[in-house]
């Protein structure tokens, strides 16, 4: 490479700075990172979670899902339900990129998943409810979500309950960044 083309490589005037979206995109996989909960064994905790939510909400399937830069990863999941897809293909990317709650009454007519492998084709999801998995800091770094293979209104109060599930899972979750942080080696809690 000629000393001009890596010079002008190098000149900072030419890279166009980080849009505050992709500012806070790059701080968020950063506290995701900062959890140590992608790519390691399930927990125990969440997993009580997600299936008592199964079971309340009377779906096939509940799930903790961590989105990365590229990737969803169910660190817990209750029911049939890929434990990992692209980015691009889950429901919860939107809770991420909106930072709030996401209910889908119908996913065959909704605008955002309609054309979703997994609405177009098995296992057929129908309904959908989202709530975030945020950290102390505010980073949403995934979702608490129940799946359903039929149309389904979720009333009020459920949501309330998914809120609240959530709400547990994120304390879990800033518990484990913070064990992991301090170098605790001892027991996590289970």
């Amino acid at each position: 490479m000629n000393d001009e083309v890596s010079e002008r490589l190098l000149d900072t005037r030419a890279v166009a700075p980080l849009t505050p979206d992709a500012a806070f995109e790059h701080v968020r996989l950063h506290a995701l990172a900062a959890t140590d909960l992608l790519d390691k064994p399930d927990e125990p905790a969440l997993d009580r979670l997600t299936a008592w939510a199964k079971d309340y909400f009377d779906v096939p399937a509940s799930a903790i899902s961590l989105i990365s830069a590229d990737r969803q990863s169910l660190k817990s999941v209750a029911g049939p339900a890929n434990r990992e897809t692209t980015r691009a293909e889950s429901f919860c990317q939107y809770v991420v990129r909106d930072r709030k709650p996401l209910v889908i009454e119908d996913a065959a007519i909704h605008p955002l998943v309609r054309e979703h492998p997994a609405v177009i084709g098995a296992p057929f999801v129908r309904a959908y409810a989202g709530a975030p998995l945020s950290t102390a800091d505010g980073f949403v770094l995934g979702a608490f979500c129940v799946f359903d293979v039929k149309p389904r209104i979720f009333t009020p109060d459920q949501l309330g309950v998914l809120s609240a599930l959530a709400r547990a899972a994120s304390g879990h979750v800033d518990l484990h960044e913070m064990l992991t942080r301090t170098g605790w080696t001892g027991a996590r809690p289970a």
